[in-house]
């Protein structure tokens, strides 16, 4: 069991953290097993051990990271939709070599050329007739797996060793677990898009383990590299999707009580764009997905979510009103001090450091969320108000060093702050023109929390 950075305690068996945040009080029993795994000691085969394991687990306060088990490499099918690039794809194939490999031809402008890679690596060939974009390629190169696990990958990814993959079946030992995903990240490179894609892609959701899931610290996982059951196919993916069709099928897995688990041991590598225009035309597009997701999946597509006392005490202080700010963390520290009594010793300053905390904490997020979503609104209205100018400013300064840090200072500071910004404005966008196009405002709304949530029954080893 690997403790997530999240977790605090708080008093001797008071743990804090997780997500959605909670609090979980041990008994002696539970707090002594807690120790062991977070020490490394593997969870044992006692019934007692595997439920509070499962709690805690389900709670995202520990993530399993099974030594043993799943399914055989030979159990495996790759699945790779491909449209045009037959040289990128012609690498792939000679890293993953001899395995059951699955292209499809997603009405490639040569599909003889595809064809003549996809022959000589001694893999299979579905060609499509007419393009049914990536969600539709994956579908059909599924339709025909015989394996137990089946593998997407993008046709452009870059393996360092396609056996790093086979890690990633121990997770399938759990009956529950649905889907696994590696890390996704940018190849390292010289040129500041390059550098700017292995430190902050998209596509990389992270340097921690996690369970995948809505109001996680890791929401979705992309298809660019993903293992799921073969059972569960063949019709996966949204095909009237046009993006977002890999967020979509990871929370419609959630919500059918799959388990998704990111595993960030293994990583993949994806490539930037050639060029700027290219680089930011991706960008807007991924902002153009999220009305249609909101469609579907309502308040999950919210652009910022969290505590509303703490996004209304960072709001007034940098609109200059820190009276507002003070009174709005006095607020969210009187509610969880009532959660708090009869579990700490000082209830009233445990609340107030970990509500300060997490304001600090959630401050520079809020930040780059705001600018992802309503930087087109900040931009107009900072032409005629002073206030909202400053306000922007000290956004723009605030995100940028969450970029470097969230990078451990892989970026400059000019990187950070002009791709960053970058990336963010043209993602709002793509976000705004979506969200025009569809006359669905869901996608811009935030989902904030005014209430303390309470703690779901616990098992034997904790009364949380």
């Amino acid at each position: 069991m690997v403790l997530d950075p999240s977790v605090r305690e708080l008093a001797p068996g008071v743990l804090v953290g997780g997500y959605p945040f909670r609090l979980l009080r041990l008994e002696p029993q539970g707090r002594a097993l807690v120790a062991r795994w977070a020490a490394g000691e593997p969870v044992s085969a006692s019934p007692s051990e595997l439920r509070l394991a499962a709690r805690l687990a389900d709670a995202a306060m520990f993530h399993p990271r099974p030594v043993e088990g799943g399914p055989d490499p030979t159990e495996v099918t790759f699945v790779i939709p491909v449209k045009d690039r037959p040289a990128e794809l012609g690498e792939l194939l000679d890293a993953l070599g001899p395995r059951r490999v699955i292209v499809v031809d997603d009405a490639s402008e040569d599909p003889a050329a595809i064809a003549s890679v996809v022959h000589a690596a001694g893999a299979q060939l579905i060609e499509l007739p007419e393009s049914r974009g990536p969600g539709g390629a994956r579908n059909a190169g599924m339709s025909s797996v015989k394996t137990e696990i089946t593998c997407f990958l993008d046709s452009d990814v870059m393996l360092d060793d396609a056996g790093l993959l086979d890690r990633l079946l121990v997770h399938f030992a759990d009956p529950g677990v649905a889907a696994v995903s590696p890390r996704v990240t940018g190849p390292a490179g010289t040129i500041p898009l390059e550098r700017f894609e292995a430190a902050a892609s998209p596509l990389d959701v992270g340097r921690s383990p996690a369970v995948v899931r809505p109001g996680s610290s890791v929401s979705y996982v992309p298809s660019a590299a993903l293992l799921i059951r073969s059972s569960l196919g063949p019709s996966l993916f949204d095909e009237r999707l046009a993006g977002g069709e890999d967020v979509d099928l990871i929370w419609r897995l959630s919500s059918a009580g799959h388990t998704i688990r990111f595993d960030p041991g293994v990583v993949v590598f994806h490539p930037a764009r050639a060029t700027l225009r290219a680089w930011l035309s991706q960008r807007f597009f991924y902002g153009t997905t999220a009305a249609p997701l909101e469609a579907r999946h309502g308040q999950l597509v919210a652009p910022m979510a969290g505590s509303g006392w703490t996004a209304a005490a960072l709001g007034a202080l940098v609109l200059g009103a820190p009276v507002a700010a003070i009174g709005s963390i006095g607020v969210a520290a009187a509610m969880l001090s009532k959660r708090l009594e009869g579990r700490v010793a000082s209830p009233r300053r445990t609340a107030a450091h970990l509500v300060a905390s997490n304001a600090v904490s959630a401050g520079p997020q809020l930040a780059r969320q705001l600018l992802r979503s309503w930087s087109p609104v900040l931009v107009v209205a900072s032409l005629v108000s002073r206030r909202v100018r400053r306000a922007l400013a000290m956004v723009l300064v605030v995100s940028t060093v969450e970029r470097r840090r969230s990078t451990r200072r892989e970026l400059s500071v000019a990187e950070a702050a002009v791709l960053g910004s970058l990336d963010d404005v043209t993602y709002a966008a793509g976000l705004w023109t979506g969200v025009l196009r569809t006359r669905r405002t869901g996608a811009l709304r935030p989902r904030f929390i005014w209430r303390s949530r309470r703690s779901s029954p616990s098992p034997p080893g904790s009364d949380g």
